[in-house]
């Protein structure tokens, strides 16, 4: 089994995957959806935990020596990031998702300095839009900060997401895919065929599949 099935599998074992047709979720990003991948719960689980951070450590290793400094994205690139800051020895910072309105009315907190060469934490990719303004934000924050590249447990695999980030000249690392997960919840039987199919479409067009639930809820 690829690292990557196991990633998946991991997700899995702690209950991470939730799928519902019925009542669907909303993420982040403003996209409605039949499956949920709440990440979070691996934070209190500490055989997870240290199997995330090895395996982000893993992938990063073509950015071993290139970055000094690393950035976690609210909320959920948080804890991650302070992990693996804490295995690399190095600084950590902060990424709210807006200006503080109050106190210091910062957007990143912690000691950026200039020149920084700074990896990017994040949970879960999806399309990107949390990352790609949390990069605008750290090279905002001080003069010369370079983004090394960005790591996150999962991406669900939008096609635009990597290309975004090449924009960016940001490289994208993740542990799993939606088609990882999808394929080991089928073959543990937490899903079945036809739900399987039912969560490839919204995969293939999101926008579609919200529209089908829409007129079929009315």
């Amino acid at each position: 089994m690829s690292e990557r099935l196991k990633i998946a599998r991991l997700l899995l074992e702690c209950g991470a995957l939730r799928v519902s047709f019925k009542n669907p979720f909303t993420w982040s990003s403003g996209l409605v959806s039949p499956v949920y991948c709440d990440s979070r719960r691996l934070i209190s689980i500490p055989r997870a935990r240290k199997r995330i951070v090895d395996g982000m450590m893993k992938i990063l290793t073509d950015f071993s020596g290139r970055f000094d400094t690393v950035a976690g994205i609210a909320l959920g690139g948080i804890p991650w990031a302070c992990f693996l800051a804490d295995r690399y020895g190095l600084p950590v910072v902060l990424v709210r998702s807006s200006i503080k309105a109050y106190g210091t009315k910062k957007k990143v907190e912690g000691i950026l300095k200039s020149q920084a060469q700074v990896c990017l934490v994040e949970d879960l990719i999806s399309t990107g839009s949390s990352a790609l303004r949390a990069i605008d934000a750290l090279k905002q924050e001080q003069e010369g900060v370079n983004l090394a590249g960005c790591v996150a447990i999962v991406s669900w695999g939008f096609e635009e997401v990597e290309r975004k980030f090449e924009q960016k000249g940001t490289p994208l690392r993740v542990l799993t895919g939606v088609d990882d997960i999808l394929r080991q919840a089928r073959e543990i039987g937490q899903i079945d065929q036809e739900e399987y199919g039912k969560i490839l479409a919204f995969f293939e067009d999101p926008d579609a599949w919200y529209g089908d639930f829409f007129k079929k809820s009315k």
